[in-house]
This record gives structure tokens, sequence and C-alpha cells, in this order.
């Protein structure tokens, strides 16, 4: 993974950006509709959603990560992300991380 992602890339209804992955670039976007729902809210300013996108950056890609190793030994297309994708729950912490943040 490069020591500082490229940021993120407005186009119209979606910001794109890369993944790494097996010493690959892999292309990726998320929807503005995601980032809306996940961040400021619809009716949000450019510079309020490239802020969500900033903000969920790490969730975003390990999303994009996962579909793209779903897809593995298919053909190579962009990895697209969506308000679906950013509604799920996210991963439970497992227990013995939850126990070292309590004794803390």
């Amino acid at each position: 993974m490069h020591a500082k992602a490229a940021p993120g890339r407005w186009d119209d209804h979606q910001v794109l950006f890369e993944i790494e992955e097996d010493q690959h670039e892999i292309a990726c976007s998320v929807s503005v509709a995601a980032l809306a729902e996940a961040g400021p809210g619809h009716g949000a300013r450019r510079w309020q959603l490239l802020e969500a996108f900033d903000r969920l950056r790490p969730r975003i890609e390990r999303i994009a990560r996962d579909r793209h190793r779903a897809a593995a030994g298919g053909p190579s297309r962009m990895i697209h992300v969506d308000a679906a994708d950013l509604n799920d729950p996210a991963p439970a912490a497992p227990a013995a991380a939850l126990r070292r943040s309590a004794a803390a």
C-alpha cells in the first residue's frame, strides 16, 4: 500500500479512487449518494462530500477490497461502492479487543 493514498477525485455522481491489491492498482468509485447518506446528508456541498470520503475512506477501501477479492479470477473492472454497502453494519470488534479497551 502507498505511504499516502492519492486523494479521491470528483466525477459527476461519484468519487474515483484506487486501492492497491497484489501490487496492482484497482480503479474504484463510491457514489455521491452513499457519501451523503453516510456523512453530511443530501444537499451537502462537494467539499463536504469529499471530506466525508476522506473520513470514511478506510471503510470504503475495505469494502472495495473485499468486493475485488470476491470477484477474483473475473475480468478486471472498476469496483463500485454504493449506499447499500456503506449502510451495512460494520463488522463487530473481536471480543478480545473489547476486553482490552474495557481494561484500559
